[in-house]
């Protein structure tokens, strides 16, 4: 029996691209499954790192036009920081950092230099591992005690302005030796008696829409630059 080699040709040709198009199937789907999570394509990734007041700014309403990315978790204290700084910083490859710690430090009658110790730390471990990204720590914020009581935040209670009046002097010092930017953004808070103005906080200690507000018009020049 004579085979027709043409319609041999065209039957080894038509297994081959079968084969070719089932491999590059294949390859597609390893790929997708493998390649590398780019979380971010711009060059220009600022992270806010902190506690719940960084938690609570709504940083893509108050900077449309930046990549800022909110890492603030609700209760966390420098040691916190320190243990989820790699996916939350160093992953992100950011430009800048904004650290804002130390209130819930306080509110645990943590001690002042073991505070610093670990904010040195935070800044160190940045230093090291995302050494282009430029570093800005904020002072604390202050805080309005009769607003405090009034809305229950007994937890917060013991905390005194004079006491983050000392601490943030001792932030400043640690921003001017490790040659970093310090924020200080604490008067700018502050009422006539040196409280945390009632306008624009929510309980006495965590900012609202307007403290918000405020704290975007203090920033802005720094994540502009």
């Amino acid at each position: 029996m004579k085979i027709n080699n043409k319609f041999s040709k065209n039957f080894y040709l038509n297994i081959f691209i079968s084969v070719l198009l089932l491999l590059s199937l294949i390859l597609n789907i390893v790929f997708a499954f493998t390649r590398p999570v780019i979380k971010y394509k711009t060059d220009e990734n600022i992270i806010f790192f902190g506690d719940s007041i960084i938690q609570g700014y709504d940083v893509n309403k108050f900077f449309p036009k930046r990549n800022v990315i909110n890492k603030g978790v609700s209760g966390n204290k420098t040691e916190d920081l320190i243990e989820r700084i790699n996916k939350d910083v160093y992953e992100y490859n950011p430009s800048k950092v904004f650290i804002l710690i130390g209130v819930n430090d306080m509110c645990h009658g943590i001690d002042k230099e073991d505070i610093i110790l670990n904010i040195q730390t935070i800044i160190n471990g940045i230093k090291i591992n995302r050494s282009g990204a430029r570093i800005y720590i904020e002072s604390i914020y202050p805080i309005n005690n009769k607003k405090l009581k009034d809305e229950k935040l007994e937890y917060a209670y013991d905390l005194k302005n004079s006491d983050i009046i000392d601490m943030n002097k001792k932030i400043k010092k640690l921003a001017e030796e490790n040659q970093i930017v310090f924020v200080d953004v604490y008067d700018d808070l502050t009422d006539s008696k040196g409280d945390l103005k009632e306008l624009y906080t929510k309980d006495g200690l965590h900012l609202n829409n307007l403290g918000y507000l405020k704290l975007t018009s203090l920033l802005k020049d720094y994540i502009e630059k």
